[in-house]
């Protein structure tokens, strides 16, 4: 676990590590991957990480997870990356937005796992946060769908459908998210941390989805914290 004193110092450094992996991506091929995530916790790194020297043009900028939602919606991902992402040296990053207004959820889901398997693979860098709940991406415990997004035959995206929340999801599921060349999980705060360590604990992945990124064979996990 990288442990920083303050969420500023956590936001520069993994803002710093993100970029040196985009920037391995670009020295490859010319163009990079990055997956971000929604919430509040990554507002900081974005502001970060949008300043950052590097060919933003070469870079290809998705979301883990969306609310199907029309992205002018508050509770847009998308809105929120806009917003506190894409702008400055930023802006000219390639965003591909998963909510669609000319398709049903699941032929949304479908186009993006085969534009995904016609993309470039590993991924650069893949930051996930996680909920109280143990929850990554759109990746809930009660969802009925979890069983089969975290299996290993699971399609790259899939629509889930919580209870405990008012919109259904569109989510990367763990086999396309750990396929990365630098994988995170940026959480904040004791309670998050209190999470973490229970999800490093024997149990079943389905009552806590983090535990299927953390436990993947493919790439390790880098924990940022900050108190």
């Amino acid at each position: 676990m990288h442990t920083f004193r303050s969420s500023a110092d956590l936001a520069a450094a993994l803002a710093n590590e993100t970029a040196n992996n985009l920037r391995a991506g670009l020295n490859d091929t010319g163009r990079a991957s990055l997956i971000v995530s929604g919430g509040r916790t990554p507002l900081q790194f974005f502001a970060e990480l949008a300043q950052t020297d590097l060919d933003w043009s070469g870079v290809d900028v998705f979301l883990a997870d969306e609310r199907w939602v029309p992205i002018n919606s508050e509770r847009s991902n998308a809105a929120l990356v806009k917003r506190h992402l894409l702008h400055g040296r930023a802006e000219k990053a390639v965003f591909s937005p998963l909510y669609s207004d000319t398709q049903t959820p699941r032929e949304a889901a479908a186009r993006l796992t085969l534009h995904l398997a016609n993309s470039r693979r590993p991924f650069d860098a893949v930051i996930l946060g996680m909920g109280g709940d143990g929850h990554t991406a759109s990746l809930f415990p009660d969802a009925p769908e979890i069983g089969s997004a975290l299996g290993a035959e699971a399609a790259s995206a899939m629509v889930l459908t919580p209870a405990s929340q008012p919109e259904l999801r569109l989510s990367l599921t763990p086999s396309a998210l750990t396929n990365t060349r630098f994988l995170a999980l940026h959480i904040e705060g004791p309670e998050k941390r209190e999470v973490f360590e229970k999800a490093l604990e024997l149990g079943d992945a389905e009552e806590m989805p983090i535990r299927a990124i953390m436990r993947n064979d493919i790439q390790q996990t880098q924990v940022y914290w900050c108190p």
